[in-house]
């Protein structure tokens, strides 16, 4: 469910799911070029200017989900790596991936995440 409620340029959205049976089927918008990882140690295909652009592209899905005037909820992707951040076929960056994504209320000014396999608490 959470999946489908954000829709913004820069994340990679959910379009249909199917469950029949057993079987269960997500489909989401297709990212022609794949994901970043590909291309990181190509400078020819990925300029700096290009990469600039992806770097802000992927900010901005970010912040659409942590701002609580956009999305009325804060949500933390917590697994942002160079292959969860997809491109289309104009290089526009597109967040993915959003499976270990943790939900919070948007009507605190801090938000406290606490991880059990460390001491430490992060205040977001």
């Amino acid at each position: 469910m959470m999946l489908s409620k954000y829709k913004h340029e820069n994340l990679n959205s959910l379009l249909h799911f199917c469950i029949e049976g057993d079987e269960m089927i997500l489909v989401y918008e297709y990212a022609s070029r794949g994901s970043l990882d590909r291309y990181l140690t190509d400078a020819s295909t990925l300029t700096w200017i290009r990469r600039l652009k992806i770097c802000v592209g992927a900010a901005r899905g970010l912040h659409f989900l942590h701002d609580p005037e956009e999305t009325q909820q804060r949500v933390l992707h917590r697994d942002i790596k160079n292959a969860n951040i997809l491109l289309d076929e104009n290089w526009t960056a597109k967040v993915s991936d959003f499976g270990l994504s943790k939900v919070g209320p948007a009507n605190q000014v801090h938000t406290y995440l606490v991880f059990p396999w460390c001491w430490h608490t992060w205040v977001l």
